[in-house]
């Protein structure tokens, strides 16, 4: 038996709003039943991931710090002798503002290293909880480096508010030698 062209399309049209109408209802039931599943595994996620961390035994990390480590101290010297400035920071906050500092300096490589004779130096050593020395120099207000790193190169105005903040900022207490 033949059916007519309108009785195939409403036949067809019935056929294709059942079938849409059956996969919303198999979607709605995949959803239902995944909800808790997922709000489990966030669940368990919140409470294992933190314990997974390593734990920080070292005391309060400096949130600035660029050693990876709790920050104990920061001495300062200067070089000529003649030009003498010392400090010795154990204030977190004010490690908190010469770390900051040197971490927004904006630094381009030096292709050759400068001349060590000329100008002032900054010595700034870092020390960490783990007894680790790191050594920032400034030099001739244009240059800096960490430990044996290479030579950076930094803009004078930044070099000039690092020299600023450093003869600024007041020792905590005086090192004994």
């Amino acid at each position: 038996m033949r059916r007519t062209e309108e009785e195939f399309k409403a036949e067809l049209s019935r056929r294709c709003e059942n079938y849409y109408r059956d996969r919303k209802k198999r979607n709605n039931k995949m959803l239902l039943a995944m909800a808790p599943l997922m709000a489990v595994l966030i669940i368990v996620a919140a409470l294992i991931l933190p314990a997974m961390r390593p734990a920080n035994k070292a005391g309060p990390k400096h949130s600035d710090d660029p050693l990876g480590a709790a920050v104990q101290f920061i001495d300062i010297e200067t070089c000529p002798e003649s030009n003498r400035l010392a400090r010795h920071y154990t204030d977190p906050e004010k490690i908190r503002v010469i770390l900051r500092y040197l971490n927004t300096l904006q630094l381009t490589p030096k292709t050759e290293p400068p001349d060590e004779t000329a100008g002032n130096s900054y010595f700034i050593t870092v020390t960490v909880s783990t007894g680790a020395q790191y050594t920032y120099v400034h030099l001739a207000n244009r240059y800096l480096r960490r430990d044996a790193g290479p030579w950076m190169e930094m803009k004078y105005e930044e070099a000039a508010k690092l020299e600023q903040l450093l003869a600024e900022l007041p020792s905590d207490e005086r090192r004994q030698k």
